[in-house]
């Protein structure tokens, strides 16, 4: 969230006609985040050493994606470089806008899922089972919904803890599996088949290619 500011710091200065390294030392003393002053540090002291600033950038790619790095790359090729890392920090701004609307937009969804999902667990693990004791003792012979409750009732009250392993170990087998690309593309192509939410996600993804497409453009 930082990065833009910084950016746009640094293209301020350097339009003022102050020297990178210089502009480079000033950003330092502003910045508040220790990793990414320890990065700006490593920064300048790369190009204090002969190293172009894409270059040095390119070191810390937590922080410089490589969009960052070739556009920096371009705007030393084309003596623009404060022109560009301007439009850089609009850039991040606006792709910062985009995440914090689709984060707002699916935060409810999401929330709503989570608290149905727990109000579930606790009425089929403790209401569900005390409502069935009294129903037992009537001795009618129950419906089919009711036995299929009360057999899931039972399962859950009496191997939750299998439940929850299971859940973890497929949420643990999902994060190894998104190191292969072919997942990944697999799990994309589901999200995008998605009801509404597959709408959003396209959408979002239209957003960005424009915004990154324009910026490049412009640079």
């Amino acid at each position: 969230r930082e990065l833009p500011t910084y950016t746009r710091q640094l293209a301020t200065l350097l339009r003022a006609g102050i020297p990178l390294a210089s502009a480079m030392s000033a950003v330092i003393e502003q910045s508040e985040i220790p990793d990414l002053e320890a990065a700006f540090r490593d920064i300048r002291e790369r190009i204090t050493q002969g190293l172009s600033f894409a270059e040095a950038l390119a070191y810390h790619p937590a922080y410089f994606d490589d969009l960052f790095v070739n556009m920096v790359k371009a705007g030393e090729a084309s003596g623009n470089l404060d022109a560009v890392l301007e439009r850089l920090a609009e850039y991040l701004q606006k792709q910062a806008s985009i995440r914090s609307k689709v984060s707002a937009a699916l935060a409810y969804p999401i929330v709503m899922m989570g608290i149905g999902v727990v109000i579930v667990v606790i009425l089929m693990s403790f209401v569900v089972p005390k409502i069935m004791t009294i129903v037992a003792q009537s001795k009618q012979a129950l419906p089919f919904s009711t036995r299929l409750l009360q057999t899931g009732s039972q399962f859950i009250a009496d191997w939750w803890m299998v439940v929850l392993s299971a859940i973890l170990g497929l949420a643990l087998l999902h994060r190894f599996l998104t190191r292969r690309p072919e997942y990944r593309y697999g799990v994309d192509k589901l999200k995008l088949r998605l009801p509404i939410v597959g709408d959003l996600i396209r959408k979002t993804a239209v957003s960005r290619f424009a915004v990154s497409m324009s910026t490049l453009l412009k640079s």
